[in-house]
């Protein structure tokens, strides 16, 4: 039980009076409605305007500066969307009014249920700054960041009938580039992944729960895949769901699915700019974070998407000159050669920007031929597409999204080629991948006309700094101030004097959670700094230049900071007013 401590005496709070007092460091307003005495929070849990100075009537608190209303007795809060005021135990003694050193439910258990149901409350209502508040009390009260997770992903599962989305993947972005993130920034990263999934299921249909198919002797694998491709053919989502939920039910493994879903996503050319293969590789990054209790409810969330994806080959004119060349190097795949680790490519990169359609599909060709695997063509598209993006002119103003279609895409399918590139199957759609990357980054040449010249490869950079600490700083107003080359720049001389990476990475995530950004930013964050830390030579290999030249270029917008901003000044009980 909590000490009690005195705090007044009787006499010094009148009928209808209230007084400020601080017990052990919780600072308390006191009132004397109808003869009885009650204590809450001195400060208003909204942005922690002192409750003493509120009105009070009919047991009702009124805070005078936004006007949220507390039913005195219990601190709880009758104004819609808003969160209780913590209250004492109060006792008097002998003339003297003696108060308890915690509030009620002042438990961990307690403050972690209340967190997770203000957090729950803060993702229905997409507000932002319940959302922040709620998760500083988490992590006060020392709830991990994956149970914390988890949370998100669940309500972000369940309230979007479309399945995965754009705020889960910003989940998994900041999940894998945030790790070097100093302690300061992880809440705001939070933060972050929170209101986008919440926005992402915000005044959507529930999902529908998909049961398995009835009951029956098992079919084999290949007859479940051959079911489930026929039916994303046909658009049926919820058949290809069941038969993928029953697949699991069977204990297919997760290379098993992988395998499934990555034929089924290229018997059509690019689905939907690219975004279904990021959104199979982001679901199975979430589960390394997350674990296998989230199998079937993250890898089923692919479905709706994939089957009602946009199918390129159908709805855009300029893929029409592809499809036979590409047609053609697809029925050679089925004759290639062993995997050859020996094998080199040449200068496939420049061919893969440089070249028309049917140089590119023979190039490709004869290094399949070669005994290349299906990793090392996409590490290969990887460097092509970062490449695009380092080069893009600034004229070509909203274009930014079709390079970095190309990049999300290039990436996914480098990682899902790591994973599962071992298997023939399976190996067999990334290559068909490959090509599909190869088409589009062949699409986006003319985002390059005129290039842009990498920082090295200038007669001369801008002064700048020689100090990391002064660089990062400089990269962070660039950032602010939308000084693009200049930026592009900063990261080059930074890398070039081999100072330290990590620091450099987590400055750029830093600069991207400073603004309210958009999907596609935090996919070119993410995917410059995986790739960065694959490449052996970061100077001829652009990625991170790359990646600061997209976060620099866009608009800015702030909201999601300056709410976490305030919580955290909230949190350490400090004042907002002045």
């Amino acid at each position: 039980m909590p000490d009690m401590v005195r705090v007044a005496a009787t006499a010094d709070l009148p009928e209808g009076a209230s007084l400020a007092t601080n017990v052990q460091g919780h600072a308390i307003a006191l009132f004397n409605s109808g003869g009885r005495v009650h204590a809450v929070d001195n400060r208003c849990p909204h942005m922690a305007y002192p409750l003493v100075e509120a009105t009070l009537k009919d047991g009702v608190l009124r805070c005078p500066w936004h006007h949220w209303r507390f039913e005195l007795g219990t601190g709880g809060c009758l104004t819609a969307g808003g969160d209780d005021v913590g209250s004492y135990d109060v006792e008097l003694r002998n003339g003297d009014i003696y108060v308890s050193s915690e509030p009620r439910g002042a438990s961990i258990e307690a403050r972690i249920e209340r967190g997770k149901r203000n957090l729950a409350l803060g993702m229905t209502e997409t507000n932002t700054f319940l959302i922040a508040k709620a998760l500083c009390a988490l992590r006060g009260a020392g709830l991990g960041d994956r149970e914390i997770v988890s949370q998100i992903v669940e309500h972000g599962l369940r309230f979007r009938s479309e399945g995965f989305g754009p705020g889960l993947v910003i989940l998994t972005c900041l999940l894998n580039a945030g790790d070097r993130l100093p302690e300061e920034d992880r809440l705001l990263a939070l933060v972050h992944s929170c209101i986008h999934v919440a926005r992402d299921s915000a005044n959507r249909a529930p999902r529908r729960q998909v049961l398995s198919l009835p009951a029956a002797p098992s079919a084999g694998f290949d007859e479940e895949v051959r079911l489930f491709r026929h039916m994303i053919e046909d658009r049926e989502s919820q058949g290809a769901e069941r038969v993928l939920i029953t697949a699991l039910k069977n204990g297919r493994s997760l290379e098993d699915i992988a395998q499934m879903l990555l034929q089924a996503a290229t018997d059509h050319y690019f689905l939907s700019v690219g975004h279904i293969i990021d959104f199979t590789n982001k679901a199975y990054e979430l589960l390394d974070h997350l674990g296998p209790e989230h199998t079937a409810a993250i890898l089923g969330s692919l479905v709706q998407p994939m089957a009602g994806a946009r199918r390129h080959e159908e709805a855009a004119a300029e893929w029409g000159e592809m499809i036979e060349p590409v047609t053609h190097s697809f029925e050679l795949l089925e004759q290639r050669p062993a995997v050859d680790p020996t094998w080199s490519d040449g200068d496939l990169v420049h061919t893969l920007l440089h070249e028309e359609v049917p140089g590119i599909c023979a190039a490709l060709d004869r290094a399949v031929a070669a005994g290349a695997g299906v990793q090392a063509l996409a590490g290969r598209l990887v460097r092509a597409a970062m490449f695009r993006v380092a080069r893009f002119h600034l004229q070509n103003e909203n274009d930014w999204d079709d390079v970095l279609h190309l990049v999300s895409y290039c990436h996914a399918v480098e990682r899902l080629a790591a994973r599962f590139g071992d298997r023939p199957e399976t190996a067999t759609a990334l290559y068909r991948a490959v090509y599909h990357g190869a088409m589009y980054c062949y699409l986006t040449r003319y985002l390059n006309i005129p290039a842009v010249r990498l920082p090295h490869e200038l007669r001369e950079l801008p002064k700048m700094p020689d100090q990391p600490r002064a660089q990062l700083d400089r990269l962070l107003y660039c950032a602010e101030f939308q000084q693009v080359d200049e930026a592009a720049a900063l990261v080059h001389k930074y890398l070039a004097d081999r100072h330290d990476e990590p620091g450099l990475e987590a400055a750029l995530v830093k600069a991207l959670l400073r603004e309210d950004s958009v999907f596609h930013t935090f996919q070119m964050i993410e995917c410059g700094i995986a790739r960065h830390r694959l490449t052996q030579d970061p100077i001829a290999e652009p990625a991170l230049v790359a990646a600061a030249r997209y976060l620099t270029a866009q608009r800015l917008r702030r909201n999601i900071l300056w709410s976490t901003n305030n919580a955290l000044t909230l949190a350490r009980g400090e004042r907002l007013h002045m």
